[in-house]
């Protein structure tokens, strides 16, 4: 078992980070459709690390808050600036959960390991890890997904994708707007969020060699921890995410595209149900990237090709035999469970980055 030292605040409260979940209560929400996600990983945590009480005794740090929680406040962003001070005197690495749609440049120490998701290649601290969004294994949601793997060149797509579906407002109108700008190259998908989406639906929808399986939400379904936004009730959240497993369950690949934030939580949800994601690649990170071959577990298709996904996609599939898509299927959800779900991560790729790290 690999040590590692973390240190609650005594004086005031933090939320703990879901790796110290074995150790620590982790907030989750009850109303959340993901609510146990990290249960697994309780039961696991303390067969692979053993946290100790001295810091030089331990292989690495944990920082006990997610960053943004740690220095809303001028207390804890002291108690933060200690617990990284405290790492660098014992030479040991402090790992950083950044897990939010914060975007702006910080200057990490050296000696952190940072998992952030919204983080682009070009612009990526060196400290800057991916990691994967974590959800409940849809698995275990009532039935067998794998055993529905198909080869009939199907995409899904089930989700808000403005303006596609929203009602008329001055909402409506901007996202247009944004949504020519891009179609104009005008501007970058950074500057605009989820119409990159409505990009990659309209050129899917635009054809017919591809059969598209596509639900429009007029609004987000669920917010970013999976609880149902205002408006709705338990039996419209499970009514919702019925559809959308459903959705993406009847076809043989899912359109990932980045939302808010650079990054696509669809990604993981379709290597969960042994799908193949078409990922529109807008600079995004891959987690575990040494451990996970994403070209060949995906089709990326650059941005700059965007309207002509539908064209990358065909290609993909008269090159690639369907028996051979279907056994890549089976080999995403080996993947998910290996690396991407909260067990598997916070084993296997948390002690991989902690190795390659310099």
């Amino acid at each position: 078992m690999k040590p590692f030292y973390t240190l609650a605040p005594t004086d005031f409260r933090l939320g703990a980070v879901p790796f110290l979940a074995p150790w620590e209560e982790v907030f989750e929400d009850k109303a959340s459709i993901n609510h146990g996600m990290f249960d697994g990983w309780k039961l696991r945590g303390k067969e692979v690390y053993r946290r100790v009480d001295q810091p030089q005794e331990a292989d690495f740090h944990v920082l006990y808050s997610g960053w943004r929680e740690s220095t809303h406040s001028p207390q804890g962003t002291r108690f933060a600036q200690q617990q990284i001070e405290l790492a660098r005197q014992h030479g040991k690495k402090i790992l950083i959960w950044c897990e939010d749609d914060l975007t702006e440049k910080i200057d990490w120490p050296a000696h952190a390991v940072v998992f952030r998701h919204a983080i682009s290649r070009s612009t990526r601290h060196p400290s800057e890890v991916a990691p994967p969004l974590h959800h409940r294994d849809i698995q275990t949601e009532g039935a067998d997904y794998l055993e529905g793997l198909r080869s009939d060149n199907s995409i899904s797509f089930c989700g808000h994708a403005p303006p596609l579906r929203t009602p008329w407002g001055r909402q409506r109108i901007k996202d247009t707007l944004k949504l020519a700008l891009y179609a104009s190259q005008l501007t970058h998908s950074d500057k605009l969020g989820q119409v990159t989406r409505a990009y990659a639906v309209l050129a899917f929808s635009r054809q017919e060699k591809v059969k598209t399986n596509f639900l429009l939400r007029e609004a987000f379904a669920f917010n970013q921890w999976g609880v149902l936004e205002p408006g709705g009730n338990a039996q419209s959240a499970r009514i919702q995410r019925r559809e959308f497993v459903l959705n993406m369950a009847a076809s043989e690949f899912a359109l990932c595209v980045r939302g808010i934030a650079n990054c696509s939580i669809r990604l993981y949800e379709a290597m969960c149900m042994g799908r193949i994601p078409v990922v529109l690649d807008t600079d995004m990170v891959f987690p575990a990237e040494s451990l996970i071959p994403w070209r060949e577990c995906c089709v990326v298709i650059s941005e700059a090709d965007a309207r002509k996904a539908p064209d990358k996609l065909l290609a993909y599939c008269r090159s690639t035999p369907a028996a051979v898509r279907v056994e890549q299927g089976k080999f995403n959800r080996g993947a998910w469970e290996k690396y991407l779900c909260a067990e598997g991560f916070f084993e296997n790729v948390v002690q991989a980055t902690l190795a390659e790290a310099p």
